[in-house]
């Protein structure tokens, strides 16, 4: 008897946890009510993708999700970032990332350029690995 006085007592989950099929939408969902009390709104186009109009310039403010990781788009990103540190455990900020979700973020003054030159060549290292010498003469 591995529960002891436990034993048949019901449990309730109040938060999802990493691993389960429903975690991240879960997560999701949860990350988006704070969001929306920091006053973004999602954008109609994309549910990852958060606005806010900007109250110190003419203009927007852009905070990008994909599960856990977040990128924000913004004259002082840090605002959210303190806001974000202060209610989650948060990991690996950077506040000029080079990198995002398999794409390079190259700046060239003040316009970032997104390419994917790295994760294609980690897929076909992969691929190579995998299935021997085929994929080779592509790196």
């Amino acid at each position: 008897d591995d529960f002891g006085p436990k034993k048949g007592s019901v449990v309730t989950l109040m938060r999802a946890l990493y691993g389960l099929k429903t975690a991240s939408a879960s997560f999701h969902k949860f990350f988006g009510h704070f969001l929306i009390e920091l006053g973004f709104e999602p954008s109609r186009v994309d549910q990852d993708l958060w606005i806010q109009k900007s109250d110190e310039y003419e203009g927007y403010d852009y905070l990008a999700t994909h599960v856990d990781d977040v990128i924000i788009i913004a004259k002082d990103p840090t605002k959210y970032m303190d806001e974000i540190e202060q209610h989650f455990v948060v990991r690996d900020v950077t506040n000029s990332p080079d990198y995002y979700l398999g794409k390079d973020l190259i700046r060239c003054g003040n316009k970032i350029h997104v390419s994917t030159k790295k994760y294609v060549k980690e897929v076909l290292r992969k691929f190579q690995d995998k299935y021997g010498t085929l994929a080779k003469e592509n790196l």
